[in-house]
């Protein structure tokens, strides 16, 4: 078995609420994320592919960094996650 985390590589990440300040997905989050995954012994990262936000009083989702060029960076700064 594997364990590994998913990234909040979409504004809010996972959450879709007001009860929380709204947060827009960084590369230095996501960085440090992994960093501390691969540090904790987990196996994997994993990014989620979205292209639009739902819009709306939260902005689930509307600025997403794609996933494609975040792990391929992620990966070439890791030794075991990529």
């Amino acid at each position: 078995m594997k364990f590994g985390v998913f990234l909040p590589n979409g504004s809010n990440g996972y959450l879709m609420t007001t009860a929380i300040k709204p947060y827009l997905p960084t590369w230095e989050l996501n960085k440090q994320i992994t960093l501390e995954a691969e540090k904790q012994g987990l196996d994997f990262v994993l990014s989620m592919m979205k292209y639009r936000g739902f819009g709306g009083a939260t902005g689930h989702w509307d600025a997403c960094l794609e996933s494609f060029t975040l792990t391929s960076a992620l990966a070439s700064i890791t030794e075991r996650i990529g």
